[in-house]
């Protein structure tokens, strides 16, 4: 089996064993707001299929343009899930650098939350390997 098959096989069984054992736990807390186990598979495979009715595929780039809370981790898990490979993007860098990152592996989507979305949205369409962009926010294009 190859490693990154095994290494996604591994974290989807243990979130559904915490899902099936925990279902009504709290698994993740941030500034007052939390999941619970099951809550956290639930929205984790929501991304992940969502991401995969779009036509992106497992080995995918994927980029991540968003603050760190609490659906930082339904990002991680879900892009586990779903096999694509999270390219992290730091909130501070400018658009020429976010644009060399995205290019450079050949993202075909992006998950920015939509105060960084704003500003930068103009130049998304220049980002040849682009396809998808994904909002994060109150009145982001897509949810999941």
């Amino acid at each position: 089996m190859d490693k990154e098959v095994l290494v996604t096989a591994v974290c989807v069984d243990v979130l559904r064993a915490s899902a099936s054992a925990f279902k009504n736990r709290e698994a993740v807390w941030h500034r007052g707001e939390s999941l619970t186990f099951g809550e956290l598979l639930e929205r984790s495979f929501r991304l992940a299929n969502g991401l995969s009715d779009l036509g992106l595929v497992p080995q995918d780039r994927i980029g991540v343009l968003t603050s760190n809370g609490l659906r930082s981790v339904e990002e991680i898990t879900g892009l586990g899930l779903g096999g694509y490979v999270r390219v992290p993007l730091h909130t501070r860098n400018t658009m020429h650098q976010h644009r060399y990152m995205l290019e450079h592996v050949g993202a075909r989507a992006l998950i920015i939350s939509e105060d960084l979305y704003r500003p930068l949205a103009p130049h998304l369409a220049d980002i040849e390997t682009l396809e998808h962009v994904i909002v994060q926010g109150e009145g982001g294009g897509v949810s999941y």
